[in-house]
């Protein structure tokens, strides 16, 4: 799952541990220019709607 705060995208992983069975959320903080990332809905400042996909150009 993947939101923006502001304009820095963060996307959520779930994982679970082999020898515990623990669940825990990941989170990976990107701060790229809102011109490095696409998404479905056009208007760059609208908020996420859900389900909503982005990609993230890093390269």
């Amino acid at each position: 799952m993947t939101y923006t705060s502001g304009s820095v995208p963060i996307k959520f992983h779930q994982v679970k541990s082999p020898s515990t069975e623990t669940i825990a959320i990941l989170a990976e903080k990107y701060n790229v220019s809102p011109s490095k990332i696409e998404r479905e809905n056009n208007d760059a400042e609208a908020p996420l709607a859900q389900g909503e996909m982005l990609v993230i150009n890093l390269g």
